[in-house]
């Protein structure tokens, strides 16, 4: 339901844009975004007045319009430059780094600024990312953002990223390019210095078992017995629940569990799990509706006064109703190498919702009409919340239940971890 007092700032909104509409011709929409970039420099935003300058540069006639501006106002011309210097120092990360390297690119390829400081701008990005890499300040790491960073192609520069990236890959297992680091490490061939460090690093690096397959071809002793480390072949078998269930579960198990082979019969070291149902109790509550009646002096007194005749009643119908799930489930898990484990998931899941409609103002003589307006705070705090509940939402509540407590059987948890 949409009121009027949500409305009447979105109305204002609009209208306050439509005093300034954006031109149409891409000229103009270009000297406009020029014009808003000076007037946003003057303010001191220096951040808004260098977006305002990206949106007029992207239109073909933007670099003249932005040098007209600059030529008109000395004072944003030394505003833009002075955002570029601070935005170069400020950089602390690749991305960064990439981002101002990019607008000055495009601030010398358009000739936007003097030649002098176009150099001396390219100077200091060029001591900033050498600086940076140096002294850890920017975190370089091996990827592909970093090929057309040039400072960083020396040897000595390259050298120090690809040790900050051994020892990140040595302390974190997520957010990291094994494919080009392995590519980088093996660019000179398996006998190179680079090479030989890698695979003195390898044992330490946290190999996930999505990462064993571009290792294989250089180090296939290490894929073999890592492999063996950090996978787990396992059957499952889902008792006392219906198909589509169990091809549920299976699926949010693949999803979130690291590490786990799932085999499609037993064998030999494969760890047989099993999910037994033992309760599952759905109940969704129906609708109750009840009308709300608030008098004339229960209104917020502006819109009362503005809004409904006098002594007129307002109502509206709350709807509320809900869902739950009552669940038990066994989990158990036995090979020839870990025995068996078991354990239970079981407890309640329950969503309730609320919702109002048909909001209405009621005179002293029984005419009604639509109210498009919140009567007052205790309305919007009945008609605030959930508006709808699903029973998918629960069931995957319950999934999640499961999948944890499967995840403390000790064998699957220590290979879901080695894969994290």
């Amino acid at each position: 339901m949409r009121f009027l007092i949500i409305a009447i700032p979105l109305l204002l909104s609009a209208t306050l844009v439509g005093c300034g509409s954006i031109p149409t011709d891409p000229s103009e929409k270009a000297g406009y975004y020029a014009e808003q970039a000076k007037k946003t420099f003057a303010t001191g935003s220096e951040t808004y007045g260098s977006y305002y300058l990206g949106l007029a540069l992207a239109l073909p006639t933007g670099p003249e319009k932005v040098k007209r501006v600059f030529a008109e106002s000395p004072a944003t011309e030394n505003a833009y430059l002075k955002y570029l210097q601070d935005s170069i120092f400020r950089i602390g990360t690749t991305q960064q780094a990439i981002n101002i390297q990019s607008e000055l690119s495009r601030a010398v390829s358009t000739h936007l600024l003097a030649e002098r400081y176009d150099k001396a701008l390219q100077s200091q990005l060029s001591a900033r990312i050498t600086s940076g890499n140096t002294d850890g300040s920017i975190p370089f790491l091996i990827s592909p953002e970093i090929a057309n960073i040039s400072e960083l192609a020396a040897s000595d520069q390259m050298s120090l990223v690809y040790n900050r990236t051994l020892s990140y890959y040595r302390e974190n297992s997520i957010n990291r390019n094994m494919a080009e680091l392995i590519k980088y490490a093996m660019r000179d061939g398996e006998s190179s210095t680079d090479a030989k460090r890698f695979a003195e690093n390898l044992p330490s690096l946290r190999v996930r078992s999505e990462e064993l397959d571009l290792l294989a071809p250089y180090f296939p002793n290490f894929v073999v017995e890592r492999r063996k480390e950090i996978t787990l072949k396992v059957h499952l078998t889902v008792k006392n629940a219906d198909r589509l269930f169990a091809d549920d579960i299976q699926t949010h198990f693949s999803k979130a569990m690291r590490g786990i082979i799932w085999m499609s019969v037993s064998g030999e070291d494969v760890i047989e799990l099993s999910v037994e149902r033992v309760r599952n109790e759905e109940r969704v509550m129906p609708d109750s509706t009840q009308t709300v009646t608030y008098s004339y002096s229960d209104v917020n007194i502006f819109s009362a006064a503005l809004l409904m005749p006098k002594n007129a009643s307002y109502l509206f119908d709350l709807i509320k109703g809900g869902a739950s799930i009552d669940y038990g489930y066994v989990i158990a898990a036995q090979s020839g190498r870990i025995g068996k484990f078991e354990s239970v998931a079981r407890g309640k899941v329950e969503s309730n919702y609320k919702k109002c409609q048909n909001a209405r103002i009621q005179n002293v003589f029984g005419g009604v009409s639509r109210a498009e307006f919140v009567a007052n705070d205790h309305m919007q705090q009945e008609c605030n919340g959930t508006s709808q509940v699903s029973i998918d939402d629960l069931r995957n509540q319950v999934m999640d239940s499961i999948l944890a407590q499967t995840l403390s059987i000790p064998v699957i948890k220590a290979t879901h971890e080695a894969n994290l």
